[in-house]
This record gives structure tokens, sequence and C-alpha cells, in this order.
């Protein structure tokens, strides 16, 4: 496993917020692509992780500013 790929597999155990403003690109992009998934795969407009998700485009529109 190369030292990128062990990279990947340790930011998936990081919090949201975390991978989302992460130094490496590659982590924060896989971050999206993950979190595109779970939006996806949200079908009710009452659950709970819409409310988790809503203060993390927070912090990545904070993020993006800087």
């Amino acid at each position: 496993m190369s030292e990128e790929e062990k990279l990947l597999k340790e930011a998936k155990k990081l919090p949201w917020e975390d991978r989302l403003v992460h130094k490496n690109w590659k982590v924060r992009s896989e971050a999206n692509v993950d979190l595109a998934a779970v939006c996806d795969s949200i079908s009710d407009p009452k659950d709970p992780r819409f409310r988790e998700f809503g203060l993390l485009l927070t912090v990545w529109a904070c993020f993006l500013l800087k």
C-alpha cells in the first residue's frame, strides 16, 4: 500500500469537518464524494443527518473563503 493510499484510508476515520478541510486535496475530494453519496441516500427530508450536514456546509464555506 502506498503512502497516499494509507493517508486516504486513515483520513476516512476523521470527522467530516476535518476531512472537508484537510490539507491534502485528495482527502478533501474523497470527502466530498462520500458526502454526496450519503446525501443521495437520504430520502426523508426530516432525516437528522441533514441537520449535521448543514453545519458542515458552514465549515466548508468558511474554508473556501480563506
